[in-house]
């Protein structure tokens, strides 16, 4: 299993008619912790993988040990993002 998690502003709401509605969230935020989520699955070293984004990091306050990825390449991204990898409490 792999998780990606970003945080910063997003659009959610109700879209669609009424024939069909669906709940969706959109935004650069979501596409950034998406591309997290897929971010090297060639370095996946144990079940479950959760990568999070430096702003999400400031958001912990320390609450999580990280290890640090560096600043990474995202698929669509033309800045390089700080990724770190959640390693526990």
């Amino acid at each position: 299993m792999r998780i990606g998690i970003f945080t910063g502003p997003i659009i959610a709401g109700s879209l669609g008619g009424k024939n069909r509605l669906e709940y969706g969230v959109i935004g650069d935020s979501v596409n950034t912790a998406s591309r997290l989520e897929s971010c090297l699955k060639d370095h996946q070293c144990t079940n479950c993988r959760i990568l999070i984004g430096e702003e999400t990091l400031v958001h912990l306050k320390g609450k999580f040990k990280v290890e640090s990825w560096g600043a990474l390449s995202l698929k669509g991204k033309q800045q390089m993002v700080n990724v770190y990898r959640v390693l526990g409490r």
